[in-house]
């Protein structure tokens, strides 16, 4: 089963802030990242100006807003950040992000999401090296037009006493809508629409008239009509799909198809060789 987006725009390679490969400060560019890993945060002002207070070690997947960048010709460039996006009952988090003296209660009652901490917001200062390393800009992908080949391995037909399970080539065109999706995800959602021309074998279980007239190889080419949700992980796909099959209307006249125009499902498995991540990219910029 493959499927490939329709790609907008092509752009230039990137590092893992969605930058260009040169190596100045002035590359890494405003906006919402969070950590990879653990790095060493230095408190400061709102200006950048180093405070009194110990050093503090970031956390993994931790969100951050990268404010401004610090020029240092003695040290290397630093990132003006703030810590973002804390869940207010752990006390842990109130600490770092907020300054005041406030408790629990009070703190919770903040709108810590919007970062309307005002004088009370806490600062830091991050080598421009570990947010180039380390740090992974959030640019999320709107929603795109997703297209491709569609073949499914099999079909159950649940029907009373008539219910079938079998394999059969199809082949044809899937068109539909990949979800809008942050650029370090590797998981992409779709739904889709799929037109295909089917092989089924009739049989005398499945035919009601001139059963006597069907030969040993009564191989027939229905019209299928489905939807369906595909899961795509990097470049492996998982589709769940509902259809119907239509035979035309002189076999279906002539045979009587058990399973003509009813519903039946199907998983197809696939790896999309020419998948790309599409859709018109933008930085989350929200602090």
């Amino acid at each position: 089963m493959l499927v490939c987006s329709v790609a907008i725009a092509q752009e230039s390679p990137k590092d893992s802030l969605g930058n260009s490969s040169a190596s100045t400060s002035s590359d890494i560019e405003k906006g919402r990242y969070f950590w990879n890993t653990q790095v060493i945060l230095i408190p400061c002002d709102i200006n950048g100006k180093k405070s009194n207070q110990s050093n503090i070690t970031s956390l993994t997947r931790e969100k951050f807003y990268l404010i401004d960048i610090i020029e240092d010709n003695t040290t290397g460039d630093k990132a003006l950040i703030k810590i973002l996006n804390y869940d207010t009952t752990t006390q842990m988090f109130k600490e770092r992000n907020f300054s005041g003296s406030v408790g629990m209660e009070e703190y919770k009652k903040l709108d810590i999401k919007a970062g309307d901490l005002g004088s009370n917001q806490r600062y830091f200062l991050a080598k421009i090296e570990d947010v180039r390393k380390y740090a992974q800009k959030m640019v999320r992908h709107e929603g795109s037009i997703a297209v491709g080949a569609i073949s499914l391995p099999f079909k159950y037909r649940p029907q009373k006493n008539h219910s079938d399970f079998s394999g059969a080539f199809n082949f044809g065109l899937g068109a539909g809508y990949q979800f809008p999706h942050y650029e370090f995800s590797k998981w992409t959602v779709s739904i889709l629409a799929a037109f295909t021309i089917s092989t089924v074998n009739l049989d005398s279980s499945s035919a009601q008239k001139n059963q006597s007239q069907l030969s040993a190889n009564n191989t027939f080419n229905p019209f299928s009509v489905s939807a369906g949700i595909l899961f795509q992980y990097d470049k492996v796909q998982a589709g769940f799909f509902v259809g119907l099959d239509h035979l035309n209307s002189a076999n279906q006249e002539k045979y009587e198809w058990i399973y003509q125009d009813k519903v039946w499902f199907s998983v197809g498995f696939g790896y999309s060789i020419f998948s790309i991540s599409t859709g018109k990219a933008s930085d989350d910029n929200k602090q």
